[in-house]
């Protein structure tokens, strides 16, 4: 009977971080909606890819701020919750200060790259974002660490809905590529309002160089993760960005936004919300169970993901309209990306609650280079092309995560203790 009381609790307590979690996503998605037809009506298809080149590029970028830091406030132990959180707070601000002007100074070199002039100008305005959220990151993790999952999933459900719908209202009212710029930075302080009261306890940065030396242990490994994943989602458009004509990109990067940018900010609430959830279950020695929870609920979103395949030339055509009916292919093929995705990000994410950050690193990493060489050695020259081999190498990812699996040495090699 207590056994499956608990049995229960548990399964609630995974639910309800998911259930949360999806009413950030739903007021999101509604809202994502509504920029995506706004930005699909107001411009052309080439001002279009210049905003998602600019965007990716920022989110490349802002990466380098999420050092780890956050994983380490989450799973450390309740007795150095307050040591690592400080320290953790004076890596985000030098870290933050550091990529901003790191992103003024690119810009330049990022337009020309691209021969977009565009975007520098866009990621310059951007930069200011980034010395906005360490205001209150640390805040953020702790909630995340405490499962107050409820306030986490409203909270960013709104923040990311008025972000998008401030978006479409600003290119409403005046169609400049400048609106997308002040969007961002406004939605870095609206995040900021409503977490900056979440935790009633004051963090002050500190600096113990004991603790920050592990910290930094730790948490290069996961910024690691955390980057070579970014290149993974952001390889194939960095390079169609190059190989692609202006108005192909354009077409290319609406079927990525209005398909697997659906499914992957879906994925993201999914893993936002077993996280804390699974770090938990690990820390009472609740883990088996937890992964077979888990792996039910991930087996019904996999479904989902395949019935918006089969849904989506209906949701383009009648959202969008005729001018874009040509991207109709490759947002199909892009939804079911979306599939291999999950699998690969959930082994990784179970790793990491593990402690077992070397393995998640190394499986990401090895992910993103065998796209980044599939990419390079084939050169797509149609975002059909780009698509199909996307695709193809996603589903090699869960033939090496299972290799992962079944290879019982990765396991004491690269793990990872701390205190």
């Amino acid at each position: 009977m207590i056994a499956n009381a608990v049995k229960r609790f548990q399964f609630n307590a995974l639910l309800g971080n998911l259930s949360w979690m999806m009413v950030a996503e739903i007021l999101s998605r509604a809202s994502r909606f509504l920029t995506l037809f706004v930005l699909a009506a107001s411009f052309s298809s080439a001002q279009y890819g210049s905003i998602m080149l600019a965007l990716m590029c920022h989110e490349i970028l802002r990466v380098f701020t999420q050092l780890g830091a956050g994983a380490m406030v989450i799973q450390c132990h309740n007795q150095d919750l307050e040591r690592i959180s400080g320290n953790a707070m004076t890596l985000q601000w030098s870290i933050a200060l550091t990529v901003a002007t790191l992103q003024i100074m690119l810009a330049p070199q990022l337009a020309s790259f691209y021969s977009n002039p565009d975007i520098e100008s866009l990621l310059v305005t951007m930069a200011v974002a980034h010395v906005i959220y360490p205001l209150v990151s640390i805040k953020v993790f702790r909630l995340q660490r405490a499962n107050r999952m409820r306030y986490f999933g409203i909270a960013s459900g709104s923040c990311i809905a008025f972000e998008n719908i401030l978006v479409a209202a600003l290119v409403y009212w005046d169609a400049n590529l400048a609106m997308i710029a002040f969007s961002k930075v406004a939605a870095a302080a609206f995040w900021v309002m409503l977490f900056f009261r979440a935790e009633s306890v004051r963090i002050r940065p500190t600096l113990d160089f004991s603790t920050l030396r592990q910290l930094l242990s730790f948490s290069s490994k996961v910024f690691g993760s955390e980057l070579v994943r970014a290149l993974r989602w952001q390889a194939d458009s960095l390079f169609a960005a190059r190989l692609l004509s202006p108005e192909l990109f354009g077409v290319y990067s609406f079927a990525k936004s209005a398909s697997l940018g659906i499914s992957q900010s879906f994925s993201a609430a999914y893993i936002a919300g077993s996280y804390p959830y699974l770090s938990q279950q690990f820390r009472d020695g609740n883990w088996s169970r937890a992964v077979r929870l888990s792996m039910m609920v991930t087996s019904g979103i996999l479904v989902v993901y395949m019935l918006q395949a089969i849904l989506a030339p209906w949701y383009i055509s009648f959202l969008f309209g005729d001018r874009w009916l040509q991207a109709v292919d490759v947002a199909q093929l892009m939804c079911l990306v979306a599939v291999p995705v999950l699998v690969a990000d959930m082994l990784a994410m179970t790793w990491r609650v593990q402690r077992r950050v070397g393995l998640e690193f190394c499986y990401i990493a090895l992910c993103s280079s065998l796209l980044l060489a599939a990419i390079a050695i084939t050169m797509p020259a149609t975002p059909l092309d780009m698509t199909v081999l996307v695709l193809a190498i996603s589903g090699c990812w869960v033939g090496i995560g299972i290799i992962c699996l079944v290879f019982p040495g990765l396991k004491n090699r690269y793990s990872i203790q701390y205190a």
